[in-house]
């Protein structure tokens, strides 16, 4: 079986499970689940910053689980995720910069700060979005924008690739497949529009910046995972290696995303 083949069964289960917990089974479900990945996903950034020292890992992962837990008791009294969603926004941009300029060079205090800013809000977006009346939907929304954005991105980089976006991190990304990307997630964002009759301007334009935002997201995982001397965050997934691997763009999507959907919903 290819390899090709192994990604395509493992994200159709994936994204079998996560639908029926969103539509069949309900009451919570979904919220433990994502927020069961989203563990798993802090425990594989542990091991990014803390590569051979359990003692440190666990440390450092019982701190962040502890913040997460204060910002979901926080969230849920006073109502108001706007700043950690602005926060987190702004943070990857600069994680942008620190990309194009500094080339993704970074240390262990670096790594460990990322960590805060890349997996918390994460945790704080999937419990503000499955409160939502229509949380589910919006969430399948932007996952759909993400994997857009991504599938794209592969076949077209694969077809049409010549470019490479940034051969010291990630040698398989291309410019043309980054721009296959961006086409792909408007396409997506502008039909999600339509079915949930919302602007299709607006849409297509955050859906263009959720591309973009995806693929910083994916490159600045890449970044510390070559820090770290890994090819992959863990081996949990078949095909795709850890959760991290396969939510790195959707980790740095959710927040914008968040953002605008508060706005256009109140």
């Amino acid at each position: 079986m290819s390899n090709l083949t192994l990604r395509i069964i493992t994200a159709l289960a994936l994204a079998g499970v996560i639908l029926i917990s969103l539509f069949v089974l309900r009451d919570g479900a979904a919220m433990w689940l994502l927020s069961g990945f989203l563990v798993v996903a802090l425990w594989e950034w542990g091991g990014l910053v803390f590569t051979r020292q359990i003692i440190g890992r666990c440390a450092y992962v019982m701190v962040l689980l502890l913040a997460a837990a204060y910002l979901f008791i926080d969230v849920a009294s006073s109502g108001d995720p706007q700043p950690i969603f602005v926060l987190a926004s702004v943070w990857w941009l600069l994680a942008a910069f620190w990309l194009v300029f500094l080339g993704g060079r970074s240390n262990r205090l670096w790594c460990a700060l990322a960590g805060v800013m890349i997996v918390l809000p994460a945790f704080v977006a999937v419990q503000v979005l499955l409160s939502d009346a229509r949380g589910e939907l919006a969430f399948v929304w932007v996952v759909c924008l993400v994997a857009a954005a991504d599938i794209g991105a592969y076949f077209t980089g694969k077809s049409l690739g010549r470019h490479k976006l940034a051969p010291d991190i990630s040698p398989g990304k291309t410019w043309e497949g980054l721009a296959g990307g961006v086409i792909a997630a408007v396409l997506v964002g502008c039909a999600g529009a339509v079915q949930m009759d919302k602007s299709m301007l607006l849409w297509g334009c955050v859906a263009l910046l959720i591309a973009l935002y995806s693929a910083v997201g994916d490159l600045a995982v890449s970044a510390f995972k070559r820090h770290a001397g890994l090819k992959d965050s863990g081996s949990i997934l078949p095909g795709h290696g850890g959760v991290l691997d396969r939510i790195d763009g959707l980790v740095a999507a959710l927040p914008l995303f968040l953002l605008v959907w508060s706005w256009a919903e109140g």
